[in-house]
């Protein structure tokens, strides 16, 4: 989903990974099931997260091809992840992926993972631009 290539690419391919989960989540939030690229990103998203979380390999538990290859685009979710604090976010998407029964707390869930990707894909421009423009 997310291309690879360049020196700053990781953070744009995040950020046009982001902004594709989040147009899909919108279009998904009274569907009951997500389209097999975004249940992709998110199952990348959570072994990332649970990764992190550890403190293990970071790169151990993911299928190849990875949305997250790059140790920068750890760095990227790790920090967005802090911003959420007490927040259960993994086990939040992960139940996205389950296909809850429960249609309002489904709902709050993709709410909350389209606020999750929007954070992401901003500070992945963020960086990216900084990386592009290092006077700005």
């Amino acid at each position: 989903m997310f291309a690879k290539s360049g020196d700053s690419g990781g953070s744009l391919s995040l950020a046009l990974g982001s902004r594709l989960a989040i147009k899909t989540l919108i279009a998904s939030r009274n569907n009951a099931y997500l389209v097999p690229e975004v249940q992709s990103t998110v199952h990348d998203v959570v072994t990332s997260l649970d990764a992190i979380a550890t403190q293990g390999p970071l790169f151990e538990h993911l299928t190849a091809p990875s949305n997250f290859e790059r140790y920068e685009q750890f760095e990227l979710l790790a920090e967005v992840r802090s911003a959420f604090g007490d927040c259960d976010l993994k086990t939040r998407l992960s139940s996205i992926l389950a296909n809850e029964d429960d249609v309002v707390k489904r709902q709050e869930n993709i709410d909350l993972a389209i606020e999750f990707f929007t954070a992401l894909e901003s500070r992945a421009l963020q960086r990216y631009n900084n990386a592009v423009n290092p006077s700005f």
